[in-house]
């Protein structure tokens, strides 16, 4: 198709290939064909743009109370992760709680702990943030309804300031001691 149009083109440049008023027309019906495609695509994206201020309030708002409800902890967020977001995860998706072992409950005060198991808990929960970075990042959640898409978006925004506060909880922990 792109092929039989640079050769109408070259032959309009040329000047020769046929009546001047029939490839007018023709210049004229691809404009209108690449308009009504362009405005197709404006009309979609407004579409999604207004499911997306419908879906964004209760998303977000659903979203806000699961990182409530687990204050929101990184550690607890990540063990949970599947509450809020099961279309792509299990339970537990990166076992935290068997990679911490006993450190797992002494993480939550992650004041009391010596520096070699801040860093070892530090660096799971480091793995395990950008794993589930990975799966709900705006960029990389295609093939979802917008709701879902807007809950990603909220998840994401919620997870990254907890672990900001996770890793300024974990610096502190290590300068005090």
């Amino acid at each position: 198709d792109d092929d039989d149009e640079e050769e109408e083109d070259e032959e309009e440049e040329d000047g020769g290939g046929g009546d001047g008023a029939a490839s007018s027309s023709s210049l004229e019906a691809r404009i209108a064909k690449r308009m009504a495609s362009l405005d197709r695509r404006v009309e979609n994206e407004k579409k999604e743009m207004q499911a997306r201020e419908c879906a964004s309030n209760a998303m977000t708002a659903h979203v806000e109370e699961w990182l409530s409800k687990y204050k929101k902890n990184i550690l607890k967020l990540l063990v949970h992760v599947d509450e809020i977001f099961p279309e792509g995860f299990d339970h537990d998706p990166f076992s935290l709680k068997q990679k911490l072992g006993d450190d797992f409950t002494a993480a939550f005060s992650i004041n009391t702990l010596e520096n070699e198991k801040i860093s070892k808990v530090a660096g799971i929960v480091k793995k395990a943030y950008h794993k589930t970075l990975l799966r709900v990042h705006p960029d990389k959640v295609r093939g979802l309804t917008v709701p879902q898409k807007v809950r990603a978006e909220a998840i994401f925004e919620g997870l990254s300031k907890a672990y900001r506060k996770f890793v300024r909880r974990c610096e502190k922990a290590v300068n005090a001691t």
